[in-house]
């Protein structure tokens, strides 16, 4: 697997999740982790509500955002 990093977009990558699949697409932010917790069957309950079509984007990346800002790690 090739993975080509921009340095131009070395911000991008220290705060928040990138994440390529399978088919060589990438996702960022809510969707990548949207993609990552639809392969926990624990989180499966609850991914019905983050694939409401535009509300769970807007919702979603706003959150996401909140969250990985204010994180430690």
């Amino acid at each position: 697997m090739n993975t080509v990093i921009y340095d131009n977009q070395c911000d991008l990558l220290e705060s928040t999740i990138i994440l390529i699949n399978s088919n060589q697409k990438t996702l960022t932010e809510f969707k990548a982790c949207r993609y990552i917790l639809s392969k926990i069957p624990f989180f499966w309950p609850t991914l019905l509500f983050m694939y409401i079509p535009f509300v769970s984007q807007y919702i979603g990346n706003r959150v996401y955002r909140y969250i990985s800002i204010r994180r430690k790690c």
